[in-house]
């Protein structure tokens, strides 16, 4: 099948195009999506996101590129506002830290504190295992129970389990070395 052939089926809704450009397109787009995201749980959310762009906007691509070079160009897109919603959630984590209602926080220097605390936090989360990290992002920053998890990750609830037990224990450790202190 020619570039335009599978450009025409597409546009014509053909089941067969599209699961032509899904078989050759979305491995590349997903091991695009991890590099670029360092999680497979966002990369895979990436993935979808571009294929369901891709298929809106059709009406839109005139065709002068390859398909694959369209759908690299979407899952950069996507990519890149996921890391600017990922930046605008840590600057929230910081903006809590600058509340005065917080105790500690209510001096310069109880704020400074609170701030590089969450960075260092933010620093270590990075340093996880994609799989440990995927647990952690799910079960504690998006607050998703433990079947929830299991079932969004495509595992046994025993290893969501296990995974955030070493994630915990991975990130004590951390903390211990960087003398990080959790109040």
């Amino acid at each position: 099948m020619t570039e335009k052939e599978l450009l025409r089926g597409l546009r014509d809704q053909c089941p067969r195009a599209f699961d032509r450009v899904v078989r050759d397109n979305a491995p590349r787009l997903r091991t695009l999506g991890v590099r670029i995201l360092k999680c497979e749980f966002e990369a895979e959310d990436a993935l979808q996101e571009t294929l369901m762009c891709a298929i809106r906007g059709l009406d839109r691509f005139d065709g002068r590129s390859a398909v694959s070079s369209w759908l690299y160009r979407i899952m950069i897109n996507n990519c890149r506002m996921r890391l600017r919603a990922a930046a605008a959630r840590r600057r929230a984590l910081l903006a809590l830290a600058e509340d005065p209602c917080s105790g500690e926080t209510d001096t310069p220097w109880g704020r400074a504190v609170v701030r590089d605390q969450l960075g260092r936090l933010d620093d270590m989360l990075s340093k996880l295992p994609g799989a440990y990290r995927e647990v952690v992002e799910l079960r504690v920053l998006r607050d998703f129970d433990t079947h929830t998890t299991a079932k969004t990750l495509g595992v046994q609830e025993g290893i969501v389990k296990v995974r955030l037990h070493r994630a915990r224990r991975m990130l004590r450790e951390l903390a211990e070395a960087r003398e990080l202190v959790f109040a």
